[in-house]
């Protein structure tokens, strides 16, 4: 039997498999026609070779013919005639064969005897690439019409399309192999060939890596099959965002602009350009071609610029390529550079009172870090020593402020503190003041300008100290003022009474009110003969809401002994004034309900009684009603008018109504502060003649202030009204004389001081002075039985003391945070017999009973008539801080005192301050969970996490009081420049109202951790601060962005610019004599009132 060739799949491209060979019409006659040609053909194309070839791939040309690649490189074309297809595989003769020499045959027998069959070559794609003639001859051809090869774009599934024909018309499906068969998947009835995932040209898939993917797709029909070998191409798009290689953060020195250099790359090879964006990119530039990222301005680690504040710079960098673009976000950290030299925080002044010998505590701090070093020099440095770690100065010896050691011998004590760290220096100039100690005893006969003022009368029995008073700030200055009456002068007729009004200043000197001047003060001139204008005076708060303080000056004898109160306005520009001819811009007048009551008899600012903002008054008529007595009270607003007491209305004011016949009510009046806490000042009104604890025992009530002021009858009150205070034992006449005591224990009630002149418990009329702490529950206490908790008793010296005949606040005269005391006792004899005798009585945190007699210098001083028969004391009163030095001083009344041997009368201004009881050591204090109650000295004070039902007394200084919530107690700054910090977020705190838990801050801070709001108006701006110069109250509020300041009266203020404070930057508003500072970052809106 002949044999046939078959050539292998190598060299064809493609492999067949014959499944089932079948005996057809195709016989092998024409097989050997078809052997006979191809002999002829290639016997004129074959060249000899010694060396068998392969065929390498088949191509069937357009027309017929067979194109045959060889492994030697030859290229051949076989006839048409030459060749077959047979069952999808090409058959050659044998000529074909041995002409060509091709290596690699078979020989294969034929089956179902068709005889000797020339070589076989396996493959149809070739054939059906060439279009025609791509099937099997009959009805055993299948073969594909699709091409070898597919290019297509990454990111998509779509590959190719298989498309193969059977000729005898039986269905054909499709399936793959192949090494990246894998990869793909094919629709089984259509050919489709997709991607399962769609490829990515930069990171390709197939098994050679190079985005030529091989596959072997094989169709079947009829039992039989055909492969074909694919190559799909995936080519590029530009499809890529950029990649960044550079990181993510960044650290770079201070004091450079070099910051970080942003580098990414794009896979598709687009140029990469860069931009900047995010929370800090202000302060960087990034140069867009090669990513350099610069500081505008160099950091410094010192001040950072960053919105975080904390030195790291956060920014996003934008990478752009191809019109596509990404970011990053990058940190960039600034450290810190030893470059700084210390800064000092300590200040250029210290005060320290004569025989100590601390001095000075320098504080200087180093940005970098270092330690830090401290040493003297200048003018006065021998005479003191450092502390080169602590910074403390102190004297070599104690300083005697009568033989002063300084160079210039007026106890300014001049130096220079170096402070060094890392080795750089900074010296700081500092002047230290030595002031007089108050002894335990002040004579008033020796009294230096340096001690106080000495105001001398003008002529024989005008009883100049009569009554006496703090003014409050009368015209805006900034220092207070003070008030003293001189009932029996006749400059507006026969014993038609005078008040006089002095200024506080710096520098007080002593005063002849025969040659006063205008810039000393000014005259108020009683209306009448026999009117005794200025029996009574008092401060009389703001009660027009104008900024300034206001006064009252009571005539208790005018109209025939009706009596009236005058009310005068405070201004800038204080004149003289008449009260005869007093107009409505100067003031008004209160006139008397019936002949004899002698309304005016006593007066008082009452507060703010009604919580409206406005100061109101009272006015005392202690004969009213049959001696019955009774005390009126006035409210404060904008347009005072006259007022007839007997016609009061509820609009106006109300009445306060005496207990029993012969009483006396309204003997003496006053405010009493907030004494149960409720935000609504109290009042306090004696009735000396009271018999409740025996007869002439006398009594005080106690009415407590609220929103809708109603008549009060003393003799039906309840506790929800008020409380009595009953004296201790007949004749004694508690109540001669009463006054708020301010806060003696500090534990944020306001307390009362009631005085018995002719108590006995210290020798026959010896005198006594009760206090009375203040409490949220108040009831009526007897003064036979009172408790340390309800609190203590002073008791006279010796008898026919009248100690108690006057009594009042001294305010903070040593500025230990707690209110002090002054109790007149006119019959005293230390100075000469009845020269009269004042005794000052400190405030603590523990207050016991206090035996003047025996007073120490730690419960206080006393102060020492300066004649025999002066009966100094007579009256007496806080005077405010009338010399501005954070001290609150006191006024003496002397009405009997004599000058170059005539009996004028005179007052004596006592300055606060240097006691030796007080410390300037500054008090740093932190609040617990418990409720606190803090006090500072006269240094700086600092009080942090300060918060439910804590109490806070700052006392003199420059104090910082930090709140984390809003229902603390009581928080007061005292004297000094003192601030209120919101440390929190969402605090609202409201100001406006009836408010006395907040007092005495000039600046308040809502920085917080978040936002925070407070609520104003221009009575409570006026109220709280004490920072007040040419007749403007200024307030400052700090803060930053989302927070807010709530103007209820926001219409009635003027926008007057911006003002620049210690490098910040302030938004301006006033209104009156209101001037209102607000952190540009802050905004500043209203709401309905």
């Amino acid at each position: 039997m002949s044999q046939n060739q078959i050539v292998g799949p190598e060299a064809a491209g493609q492999t067949g498999t014959r499944e089932n060979h079948k005996t057809s019409r195709k016989s092998h006659v024409a097989t050997s026609a078809l052997a006979s040609a191809l002999a002829a053909s290639l016997a004129t194309q074959a060249q000899a070779q010694d060396a068998q070839s392969t065929v390498t791939s088949t191509n069937q040309l357009a027309n017929g013919d067979l194109q045959l690649v060889l492994s030697d490189g030859r290229t051949v074309v076989v006839n048409a005639a030459d060749y077959q297809i047979v069952d999808g595989q090409i058959v050659l003769s044998q000529s074909v064969v041995a002409d060509l020499n091709l290596a690699g045959a078979e020989t294969v027998a034929a089956e179902g005897g068709v005889g000797s069959l020339p070589a076989i070559l396996g493959g149809v794609v070739a054939l059906g690439a060439a279009g025609g003639g791509g099937g099997s001859s009959g009805d055993n051809g299948l073969s594909f019409s699709s091409g070898p090869v597919a290019s297509v774009a990454e990111n998509q599934t779509a590959a190719y399309n298989a498309v193969a024909t059977d000729i005898d018309g039986e269905t054909v499906t499709y399936s793959l192999s192949g090494r990246d068969a894998a990869l793909f998947e094919i629709d089984s009835s259509t050919g489709e060939v997709t991607f399962r995932d769609a490829p990515d040209f930069e990171a390709p898939g197939d098994a050679n890596g190079n985005n030529a993917y091989d596959i072997v797709v094989r169709a079947a029909a009829g039992g039989r099959t055909t492969n074909q070998n694919v190559t799909i191409t995936v080519t590029n798009e530009n499809d890529n965002l950029p990649v960044f290689s550079s990181g993510t953060t960044a650290s770079v020195a201070e004091n450079q602009t070099a910051a970080y250099t942003a580098v990414a790359t794009d896979a598709d090879g687009d140029a990469v350009t860069y931009s900047l964006s995010g929370t800090d990119a202000a302060l960087f530039e990034i140069d867009s071609a090669t990513g350099v990222v610069t500081f505008i301005a160099a950091p410094d680690f010192e001040a950072p610029g960053d919105s975080g504040g904390n030195n790291t710079y956060d920014v996003e960098v934008v990478a752009s390529s191809g019109g596509a673009s990404i970011s990053r976000a990058v940190t960039i950290t600034v450290t810190n550079e030893n470059d700084n030299t210390p800064t000092f925080s300590s200040d250029t002044t210290a005060s320290v009172i004569e025989n100590q010998t601390a001095a000075y505590t320098a504080v200087a701090t180093d940005a970098d870090g270092d330690a830090v070093t401290y040493s003297l020099s200048g003018t006065d440095a021998a005479l003191f020593e450092i502390d080169s770690t602590t910074g403390a100065v102190t004297f070599v010896s104690a300083p005697d402020f009568e033989a002063p050691s300084d160079a210039g011998g007026d106890n300014v004590y001049d130096v220079v503190v170096t402070a060094t760290a890392g080795g750089q220096t900074v010296d700081q100039n500092v002047a230290i003041t030595v002031t007089n100690m108050i002894s335990e005893t002040v004579d008033l006969s020796t009294l230096t300008q340096t001690q106080g003022i000495i105001i001398e009368g003008a002529a024989f029995s005008d009883r100049l100290g009569s009554s006496v008073s703090s003014a409050g700030d009368v015209n805006g200055d900034g220092f207070d003022d003070f008030i003293v009456g001189s009932p029996n002068s006749d400059n507006g007729g026969g014993v038609a009474g005078d008040a006089y009004v002095f200024y506080g200043s710096a520098t007080g000197a002593n005063i002849d009110i025969s040659t006063l001047t205008n810039a000393q003060g000014f005259r108020i001139q009683g209306d009448e003969a026999f009117d005794r204008a200025g029996y009574s005076v008092s401060s009389a708060g703001d009660v027009n809401g104008d900024g300034f303080d206001d006064l009252i000056v009571g005539a208790p004898f005018a109209n025939g002994t009706e009596g009236e109160a005058y009310v005068i306005y405070g201004s800038a520009t204080g004149v003289d004034i008449d009260l005869s001819s007093l107009t409505s811009a100067q003031g008004f007048v209160f006139i008397g309900d019936r002949n004899a009551d002698f309304a005016g008899i006593s007066v008082s600012s009452a507060g703010d009684v009604n919580g409206d903002g406005f100061d109101d008054l009272i006015v005392g008529a202690r004969a009213a009603n049959l001696g019955t007595g009774a005390a009126y009270v006035i409210f404060g607003g904008e347009t005072g008018t006259n007022i007839d007491l007997g016609t009061l209305t509820s609009e106006q004011g109300f009445i306060i109504q005496g207990d029993e016949a012969g009483d006396r009510a309204g003997t003496s009046v006053s405010s009493a502060g907030d004494v149960n806490g409720d935000g609504f000042d109290d009042l306090i009104i004696a009735a000396d003649r009271g018999d409740d604890g025996g007869t002439d025992a006398g009594e005080a009530y106690v009415i407590y202030g609220n929103a809708t002021g109603a008549n009060v009858d003393l003799s039906s009150l309840t506790p929800a009204q008020g409380f009595i205070i009953q004296g201790d034992m007949a004749g004694d006449l508690a109540g001669t004389s009463v006054s708020s005591a301010g806060d003696v224990n500090g534990d944020g009630f306001d307390d009362l001081i009631v005085g018995a002149y002719v108590g006995d418990d210290g020798g026959t009329s010896a005198g006594e002075a009760y206090v009375i702490y203040g409490s949220a529950s108040g009831s009526n206490i007897d003064l036979t039985t009172l408790t340390p908790e309800q609190g203590f008793i002073i008791q006279g010296d010796t008898f026919s003391d009248f100690a108690g005949d006057a009594v009042s606040s001294a305010g903070d005269v040593n500025g230990d945070g707690f209110d002090d005391l002054l109790i007149g006792a006119q019959g005293g004899d230390d100075g000469g017999n009845n020269a009269g005798e004042a005794y000052v009585v400190y405030g603590s945190a523990a207050g016991t009973n206090v035996d003047l007699s025996t007073l120490t210098q730690a419960q206080g001083f006393i102060i020492q008539g300066d004649v025999a028969n002066s009966r100094i004391a007579v009256s007496v009163s806080s005077a405010g801080d009338v010399n501005g030095d954070g001290f609150d001083d006191l006024i003496i009344g002397a009405p009997f005192d004599v000058d170059d041997g005539v009996v004028t009368g005179r007052a004596f201004v006592i300055y606060g301050g240097a006691t030796e009881t007080e410390s300037t050591e500054v008090v740093s204090q932190t609040g617990t969970a418990a409720a606190d109650n803090f006090t500072g000295n006269a240094g700086a004070d600092s009080f942090s996490n300060i918060g439910t039902d804590d109490v806070v007394r700052g006392g003199a200084g420059d104090d910082v009081i930090t709140i984390t919530s809003l229902d603390f107690a009581d928080v007061d700054g005292g004297h000094g420049t003192d601030s209120l910090i919101l440390d929190g977020a969402g605090l609202n705190l409201d100001l406006t109202g009836a408010r006395t838990d907040v007092e005495n801050f000039e600046l308040i801070d809502l920085t917080g951790t978040g936002d925070n709001s407070l609520t104003l108006d221009r009575l409570s701006l006026l109220d709280l601060s004490e920072d007040t110069s040419g007749g403007i109250t200024t307030f400052t509020v700090r803060g930053d962005a989302g927070d807010a300041v709530i103007l209820n009266d926001l219409s009635d203020w003027t926008s007057s610019g911006q003002r620049d404070v210690d490098g910040d930057t302030f938004d301006v508003f006033t209104n009156g004599a209101a001037e209102l500072l607000v952190d540009d970052a802050v905004s500043v809106i209203s709401i309905a009132v």
